[in-house]
């Protein structure tokens, strides 16, 4: 502990004991090498030599991004003097963080690519984090950082779609996100909303005399209603599905096993005729739901 007592005396009456162990204990390399550099900043906060100065959480939690960000940092020596403004310290940090996502980022996994060519991308943002991807410099409401509650509202009241030009223009047609409702009869009666990167509804007179080719428009309007209608049988199709295996479900087995039993022990011929067919049927319905579903 001898590097504990030496950054002891040469912070002593500069940071409280409480915080001292708090900063100590909350760097969990094996050489405490982030110790001295957190001290540091915590004198300049109490100095009041820092714009924005950070509380003891916020220190431990950007030293921990720059531990967990290193391999996207170029300068990794926390102590070198780029580091000894604590604003930029953070702004490199931040960098780095945007980065790292950005290389572990699993395009399939976070959205579902309805449409792609050279000038266009197409998609379904499958997740919050995809959709603050391909939802950045917008101001949809999906694509808000601070909440996904209003990304997952309306994922579970319909379908969202993002068109995104790969050649921006500069203008708010570069993306424009449709939303379908998924209740009422269906998405082939429901009406397809729309909203441009400045998240205002526009209507279809306001897409048609955007810069977007109309028959390009239509078409993308063809992709939404089809998807849409597919989705919607696929859940139509599971509730009935889930009708039928709750009835059988609902079989009472015990009883069943009771009547077959009194059954065995006595002579009518009709009933275990019966009984032989419910086997025979229970065994051609196995049968045929492993075919089905190999």
């Amino acid at each position: 502990m001898a590097k504990k007592d030496e950054l002891q005396e040469k912070y002593k009456g500069l940071v409280s004991k409480v915080t001292f162990e708090k900063l100590f204990h909350g760097d969990y390399t094996s050489t405490k090498k982030y110790v001295d550099f957190m001290l540091k900043v915590w004198v300049q906060v109490k100095k009041g030599d820092i714009l924005n100065p950070p509380n003891s959480n916020e220190i431990l939690k950007y030293v921990g991004y720059f531990e967990m960000c290193l391999p996207y940092i170029q300068e990794k020596d926390i102590y070198n003097p780029i580091y000894q403004n604590w604003d930029s310290f953070v702004s490199i940090v931040n960098q780095a963080l945007a980065v790292r996502e950005d290389k572990l980022f699993v395009r399939d996994e976070h959205i579902e690519v309805l449409f792609e060519n050279d000038e266009v991308l197409f998609l379904v943002p499958k997740t919050h984090k995809g959709s603050l991807k391909y939802g950045a410099n917008t101001r949809w409401c999906t694509a808000s950082k601070h909440s996904s509650t209003t990304f997952s509202n309306y994922k579970n009241r319909g379908e969202l779609f993002y068109l995104i030009r790969k050649q921006p223009k500069g203008n708010k047609w570069d993306k424009v996100a449709f939303f379908i409702e998924k209740s009422g009869y269906g998405p082939l009666f429901n009406n397809i909303s729309a909203y441009c990167s400045f998240d205002r509804s526009i209507g279809s007179n306001d897409i048609l005399n955007s810069d977007w080719d109309i028959t390009f428009i239509t078409s993308v309007r063809n992709i939404i209603t089809t998807y849409s209608m597919n989705k919607h049988i696929v859940v139509h199709n599971k509730t009935k599905l889930k009708k039928e295996v709750n009835k059988i479900a609902s079989i009472d087995i015990d009883n069943l096993f009771t009547i077959i039993n009194d059954v065995n022990q006595g002579h009518n011929t009709e009933i275990k005729e019966l009984l032989s067919s419910l086997g025979e049927s229970i065994k051609t319905l196995n049968k045929q739901i492993k075919e089905k579903t190999i």
